[in-house]
């Protein structure tokens, strides 16, 4: 009898803290998407631009999910849902703060660089606006619940060099529209920044795009319809790197983004993602970012030129050089990559898919693999020049 009501007070315990979960979601709601614009305030801009995801974006994660699973969003197919109009985050006037590039850099094994004026790593925008990105995935207006979805796809477009040491000006906000995919819905979230002094009508520096695949119907995740490639055809951009269980810590301590898929191997398993831990998706391509710039200075660039741009990247890794942009970096997440792993980067031939997207195949294609198994976990496309504004508003293949 003790243990029916042992097990009773429990369940009693459990609903009363997912109550005040839900209540602590509804006030912070309230207050935050009263306006559209979220501005930092004079402590926020002196400290630097840094949004990483907060412990309240985690408690909104959750409300939003069990509200959505309330109403039957989260599995129900059909039509799929408008995204709320005129949601959106703005951070203005504030400067990237060292401490933040030094601890990006350290997460993805990189010796960091003061260079006055250095130009920004090209992957670096989504890292240091998750929080902007997680705060308008738990809005409430959204119909869909975040937990359990996943990230589809993402595209990085750059202009022009965003300088760390200026002020910056970030926009984040939903795409145009939702997307049908035959799991579920895939919704966009675009993050733009200009420099605080380019004009208001001025085109952004760099564009990112990431799409969430929110499922109508769960099952266990694959994203690559493609059967199994060949053995790839070995190429210059070629190269091996490790990955391990602190990459995907640091990178959440980065980011914010602390799903427990990427922190606990029990997690993992008991969520039906993995045997172990994962690391988060862009943190693997930031990693591999270096050897797939140097393959495309190589294959768009004078010999001449391509040293130079070779000698930049030394320097500043992951940094797209001037003379290649505008640049476009388009990357589908095929399947999770477990951790400790060493990755392949083999860079191939596009598929047709990729090739004759937007009319011509990007600049270089690769295929992310485990090295043990073979199986690629990215596919990935890397555009420069004119191709590259006709691939970056075009969904990815």
């Amino acid at each position: 009898m003790a243990g029916w009501w042992i097990a009773a007070g429990a369940l009693a315990a459990g609903f009363a803290v997912l109550a005040l979960m839900l209540v602590w979601w509804l006030v912070s709601a309230r207050m935050s998407w009263h306006l559209t614009d979220g501005l930092p305030s004079d402590a926020d801009a002196a400290r630097g631009f840094s949004w990483p995801a907060t412990s309240q974006d985690v408690a909104r994660a959750v409300g939003s999910s069990i509200i959505a699973g309330v109403r039957g969003h989260s599995e129900r197919g059909g039509d799929v849902p408008a995204l709320p109009a005129g949601a959106a985050r703005l951070v203005a006037g504030s400067k990237v703060s060292s401490d933040l590039i030094s601890k990006y850099e350290a997460c993805l094994g990189r010796e960091s660089s003061t260079a006055p004026g250095r130009p920004s790593p090209m992957l670096f925008l989504h890292s240091a606006s998750f929080g902007m990105q997680l705060s308008l995935l738990t809005c409430p207006r959204l119909p869909f619940g975040l937990i359990g979805s996943v990230h589809y796809a993402c595209r990085v477009f750059q202009l022009r060099p965003l300088h760390l040491a200026s002020p910056l000006r970030v926009r984040a906000e939903f795409g145009r529209a939702a997307r049908p995919h035959r799991r579920g819905s895939v919704v966009d979230v675009n993050v733009r920044a200009w420099l605080a002094d380019d004009g208001e009508t001025a085109p952004e520096r760099v564009r990112v795009t990431n799409s969430f695949l929110f499922f109508h119907r769960r099952s266990r995740f694959d994203a690559g319809e493609r059967p199994p490639a060949d053995e790839p055809v070995r190429g210059p951009g070629d190269g091996e790197l490790r990955i391990g269980v602190e990459h995907a810590s640091a990178w959440a301590a980065l980011t914010g983004d602390v799903n427990p898929i990427h922190m606990s191997d029990v997690a993992a398993q008991l969520l039906g993602v993995a045997r172990r831990r994962i690391v988060h998706g862009m943190c693997a391509l930031d990693m591999a970012m270096p050897a797939l710039l140097r393959a495309a200075a190589a294959a768009t660039l004078a010999e001449a030129d391509a040293a130079k741009a070779g000698a930049a990247m030394g320097s500043s890794p992951g940094m797209c050089p001037e003379a290649m942009l505008p640049a476009c970096v388009e990357v589908k997440f095929t399947r999770p990559l477990e951790v400790p792993a060493t990755v392949r980067v083999a860079v191939i031939e596009a598929p047709k898919d990729w090739a004759v997207h937007a009319g011509e195949p990007p600049a270089v294609f690769a295929r992310l693999d485990d090295g043990g198994s073979g199986r690629a976990f990215q596919e990935v496309a890397l555009t420069t020049g004119d191709a590259a504004h006709r691939r970056a508003f075009r969904p990815i293949p």
